[in-house]
């Protein structure tokens, strides 16, 4: 079994700094005069306690900054030589969060989480950044196998955290899980991938010459061209971003681009806006419709998005804004009218050769009226691929001379020489190979994390643990029978009622009901007991009509700690499909609703499963009618098949009393992923660590050599 980490106790002088600090910050949030640099003077202990300190430092800049006074970042941080980069860095993040945004809705006061509590199953490590309207941790998701996660705590997230699930794709942060607790904040789990913006990468390249060559051009398509893709993708699934700039990229570890912070997104399946946006990378028609006459309706389309990716763009290739900052006291609508201005005078920077095709681009995103802007994000993608390869066959022919004159080293080395090189170019051992795969996998390139795993296959002593990661990427990937594959052959080398499980929901996947609730059942009686798995259980069997046990799954699950939109889905379906109808099954499924109506939750089966039940119960209470269809408008939103639902006899009074739901669209692509439905996914919430299967690994091959040589 997996050991639990050790939790050291906190020493004496660590509990006094860290009262001493919230009292300090106390006294400033009431007084109004915050200073780390006069408090850690006055109090010299506290640096032997970095966090601290850093606390105290970063509590001050978010107050000094709520309050409106405009602080010079790397001013303040040189106050505190020793905390520099951290200080910078978590500043950073709080810009991403901060930095001009403009949402036009009034503040609400929200108790925060603080370091060391646990929220909804999350232990709170530290705040990384913070905005008017969320907060930004690391944390420990204790569920997990305590792995580190990133949490972003915001009220009403509900919509931003339905938007990220629709739209998984390689080039956008993904979403873990989604959680709401009881005073109304939303929590929204994400990997933790990196730190670092394109606001950062781009205040380090200022000062040196952008245009040198084509290689600065080569780089910036390179690292614009997988975002325009992730910006196409959200697109084609009705979602506008909205609020694009260099803080909302993140670059991860890895130094790949990924888009942030869909808090301002319009999506087509809530019909709602949320106003905002930061203004220098705003459309004309974004700044008109938001500030200058805040009293229209909104209009926005991907127009919009594209104009300030071409903002984007022109700071990376010029390092500074195509116009200048607006002024910084005046009103709002004065700061507007200002970037007005200087949007429909904009006169292009003429751009060296090396970067003409480039400006191009960027000139066509930039135009002061839509109609004359690329029509689709799909034309800039297709303009940066015909660029990147551009710039690739110019960077080969430069670099020709460089190759000839490498073969001519190698073929006067020394055969020592070549032979070492041969070693260094072989290939990668097991445990990196893994590593390799396992991040494909967070980034959901689940087919090359398949490659890396398969590779790693090869090394014995990470066989088991390679083949069982293979079949995760594969049931992730959709890949069900090649993951029940994989999943048996590690089940038959070791003995784990996790890997049962496994073996079970792949067969929940193929629609295997009796199969699957077999697997599970040998699961449980080798020691395996978690909510989820009940869960998926009571569904199984629910397939089968097997109703009492299904409830019985579910009282279970209700022991084991089960919450949320996947228990409450499940709980409702059961009471739905109970045979008889009585009193009691009224007041159960009105219970159940109420519980699932308050959770976040996607799926055009659930949304209209919700539509049935909401019918029946309008048999005594009418006005269940308009909730009904509501949720079955959403159905049909998230991907449900018009034409079946209105056959369904069930929903017909539906489509009866309101014709226009014929005339629903869908927002989703039916030939892409469909949007999950909210049934606990197995191959997420049960992990088996490595190091356990590498262990039994051996001790299995242990075993058979010992066997080997008895024989």
């Amino acid at each position: 079994m997996k050991s639990s980490p050790v939790t050291f106790p906190e020493s004496h002088n660590h509990k006094l700094a860290r009262t001493l600090a919230r009292r300090l910050i106390q006294d400033w949030q009431i007084q109004s005069n915050p200073s780390a640099a006069r408090a850690l003077k006055q109090y010299p202990f506290l640096f032997r306690y970095r966090s601290i300190a850093m606390d105290l430092a970063y509590e001050e800049y978010c107050l000094r900054s709520e309050s409106g006074e405009q602080l010079d970042t790397g001013d303040f941080c040189h106050q505190f030589p020793d905390l520099l980069d951290s200080l910078q860095q978590r500043i950073a993040i709080h810009l991403l969060l901060t930095d001009g945004s403009t949402e036009l809705v009034p503040g609400e006061k929200n108790r925060w989480p603080q370091s060391g509590e646990r929220i909804m199953g999350y232990r709170v490590c530290q705040e990384i950044g913070r905005g008017c309207f969320a907060r930004v941790y690391t944390a420990v998701e204790e569920e997990l196998g305590n792995r580190l996660v990133v949490i972003k705590v915001c009220p009403h997230g509900a919509d931003e955290a339905d938007t990220l699930g629709r739209i998984e794709h390689p080039g956008i942060v993904p979403v873990h899980s989604v959680k709401q607790d009881p005073t109304g904040l939303t929590i929204i789990c994400m990997p933790m991938l990196g730190t670092r913006t394109l606001c950062q990468v781009i205040q380090q390249d200022r000062g040196e010459s952008p245009v040198e060559n084509h290689r600065p051009c080569d780089r910036i398509v390179k690292w614009m061209l997988p975002l325009a893709e992730a910006l196409d993708h959200a697109h084609g699934r009705g979602v506008l971003h909205l609020d694009l700039k260099p803080s909302n990229i993140l670059i991860t570890d890895d130094h790949r681009p990924m888009l942030l912070d869909f808090n301002l997104s319009f999506d087509s399946a809530h019909h709602s806006y949320r106003a905002g946006g930061t203004l220098p990378y705003m459309s004309p028609e974004q700044v008109y419709q938001l500030i200058m006459e805040p009293e229209t309706e909104l209009s926005l389309d991907h127009r919009s998005d594209i104009f300030s990716f071409g903002v984007i763009l022109f700071e990376m290739l010029y390092g500074k804004l195509p116009w200048g900052r607006a002024p910084e006291h005046g009103s709002m609508r004065e700061m507007a009218t200002s970037l007005l201005e200087q949007q429909r005078a904009l006169s292009h920077t003429t751009a060296p050769p090396a970067a003409r095709k480039l400006q191009a681009v960027i000139q066509k995103c930039l135009q002061w009226d839509p109609d004359d802007r690329f029509q689709q994000m799909t034309e800039v993608v297709t303009e940066l691929e015909r660029l990147s390869r551009f710039t690739q066959r110019l960077a080969g022919t430069m670099d020709v001379h460089r190759r000839l004159l490498m073969v001519g080293a190698l073929t006067l080395g020394t055969a020592g020489f070549l032979f070492g090189l041969q070693l260094s170019a072989g290939p990668s051992s097991g445990e990196k190979l893994i590593m390799q795969g396992q991040t494909a996998m967070n980034h959901g390139r689940h087919a090359r994390a398949v490659t890396f795993f398969t590779h790693a296959m090869h090394h014995p002593d990470y066989s088991h643990e390679a083949q069982y990661r293979r079949g995760l990427a594969h049931g992730l990937d959709g890949e069900i029978r090649r993951a029940l594959i994989d999943f048996q052959a590690v089940r038959k080398q070791i003995d784990d009622p996790r890997l049962d499980a496994m073996v079970g929901y792949s067969y929940q996947q193929l629609h295997h009901d009796r199969e699957a609730l077999d697997w599970y059942l040998v699961a449980v009686r080798n020691g395996l007991s978690n909510w989820q798995l009940w869960v998926n259980m009571a569904h199984v069997a629910l397939n089968q009509n097997l109703h009492a046990d299904a409830k019985q799954y579910l009282d279970l699950a209700e022991k084991a700690g089960a919450n949320g939109a996947k228990y409450f889905y499940a709980r409702l379906l059961c009471e739905y499909w109970k045979p008889g109808i009585s009193q009691e099954t009224f007041q159960h499924l009105a219970h159940w609703i109420q519980q699932l109506s308050n959770c976040t939750f996607t799926g055009p089966d659930a949304h209209a499963d919700l539509a049935r039940v909401l019918v029946r119960l309008s048999n005594q209470n009418p006005s269940r009618l308009p909730q009904a269809i509501t949720s079955l408008e959403t159905a049909i939103c998230q991907g449900a098949d018009l034409r079946e639902l209105a056959r369904d006899p069930h929903l017909r009074v539906l489509f009866r009393r309101e014709p226009r739901l014929y005339r629903t669209k869908t927002g989703v692509q039916l030939s892409t992923v469909p949007c999950p439905e909210p049934i606990p996914v197995l191959y997420i919430t049960i992990q088996i660590p490595g190091d356990e299967l590498r262990t039994r690994g051996r001790e299995k091959q242990k075993k058979g050599k010992l066997t080997h040589r008895k024989n």
